[in-house]
């Protein structure tokens, strides 16, 4: 019996590997990824609702890393946080992180939070809000707006959660076109 259940449990997570292992595959092929440097999983946060997968890697020629996020339901669907420009600088630097989720409101939201390395080696913070809809997601017209009164509320000492929740109320997100 116990070797049935080991057999059992290998199996299974043979599995999951190669679900994983294509999900891989097919995010890089529509990416034209050379290099994966991270992927983050997307997060179940209530029914139909889930976080995107967040993507950094190296694409087609470039040398340095682009950050994107790539709805979980529709591939074609990406929100590139920051690419290389063509002098290679403005990257995506660091590996992107686990986003934070907020209920807002009603609504659920995902704030990203990545660094750039712009072309003197200065490095900024950036977060990225998106708002979580039933089977996908979109990104607020007010992004730049958002970014702003997160990056100021998290100067004056306050919780990023905190910081998103008064950057929505105050700024709003209507969905971008």
């Amino acid at each position: 019996m116990r070797i049935f259940t080991f057999y059992f449990l290998m199996l299974i997570s043979h599995f999951g590997i190669a679900a994983n292992s294509d999900i891989e595959k097919n995010i890089t092929s529509q990416l034209q990824v050379k290099s994966l440097v991270t992927l983050i999983s997307p997060q179940q946060i209530s029914d139909h609702i889930y976080t995107p997968y967040a993507v950094q890697a190296i694409q087609g020629s470039d040398i340095m890393p682009t950050c994107t996020l790539v709805d979980n339901n529709d591939l074609s669907k990406v929100i590139v946080l920051i690419a290389p420009s063509d002098g290679q600088f403005a990257n995506c630097h660091q590996v992107l992180q686990n986003p934070l989720i907020s209920k807002i409101m009603g609504d659920y939201y995902a704030t990203y939070t990545y660094v750039v390395e712009d072309p003197r080696a200065v490095f900024v913070t950036y977060y990225q809000l998106i708002k979580l809809i039933k089977n996908g997601f979109y990104q607020c017209k007010e992004d730049d707006a958002i970014n702003a009164r997160i990056s100021r509320k998290l100067k004056a000492k306050i919780k990023l959660k905190t910081a998103t929740e008064m950057a929505v109320k105050k700024t709003g997100c209507t969905v971008a076109k």
